[in-house]
């Protein structure tokens, strides 16, 4: 064997926009009010987040916008599999309502980070890991592709969970849950450069644990 040979996980050869590319296929499968299929989605954003770690600034600028749509999309219809009964669900409406009475009026930055860690901490407890994949790879996009379009997304999956869909008797849960997991996902990790929207996710996070 000729010691200067390097074998490379085929997997890992491949590059940032073909994972993009087999996310789009996944979402696109998915007609309808269908899910994602739960056991490949889980897969496929495992090898997605080491791909958005090993490429480089430039090469996810490239593929970034349709990457974000593909896993917004994923959240909306309800990333697999169903995440909790509603008894616990319940008891984190109450957990979260418990910590948002001892918070000051004026938050600060600080504050609603912490809120968000403790929101985070509250939904993720038995919660599918398809959801927090998710959240990782779109906080992994914005820590290292372009931040601009952050601002943006933050406001469309505000502005989903303060419609009249969002809190439609029909829509289940998983929709709402994960798109406020994101929320919470992102205040925590890029607090400091959202500062002017944290108060707006607070705001619709109320909301929903108030239904």
């Amino acid at each position: 064997m000729n010691p200067a040979m390097t074998f490379v996980d085929e997997e890992e050869a491949l590059s940032f926009n073909v994972w993009v590319a087999e996310l789009e296929l996944l979402v696109g499968n998915a007609r309808g009010n269908r899910r994602v299929d739960p056991i490949y989605s889980f897969e496929l954003l495992q090898k997605l987040q080491g791909s958005i770690r090993r490429s480089e600034r430039a090469q996810l600028q490239s593929y970034q916008w349709k990457c974000e749509d593909a896993l917004t999309i994923v959240l909306l219809k309800g990333a697999p599999p169903p995440v909790r009964s509603s008894d616990t669900w319940c008891s984190a409406q109450i957990e979260i309502m418990k910590t948002l009475i001892v918070l000051p009026k004026m938050l600060s930055a600080s504050d609603c980070t912490t809120f968000s860690k403790r929101l985070i901490s509250l939904l993720t407890c038995g919660a599918c890991k398809v959801r927090q994949l998710v959240a990782g790879c779109l906080v992994s996009l914005y820590l290292k592709g372009d931040t601009l379009p952050l601002y943006s997304r933050i406001s469309s999956l505000q502005q989903f969970l303060s419609s009249k869909e969002a809190f439609s008797q029909s829509l289940p849960k998983q929709p709402c849950l994960g798109c406020l997991e994101c929320l919470a996902a992102l205040s925590t990790s890029l607090s400091n450069q959202i500062v002017s929207s944290l108060p707006g996710t607070m705001a619709v996070a109320v909301k929903q644990v108030s239904r």
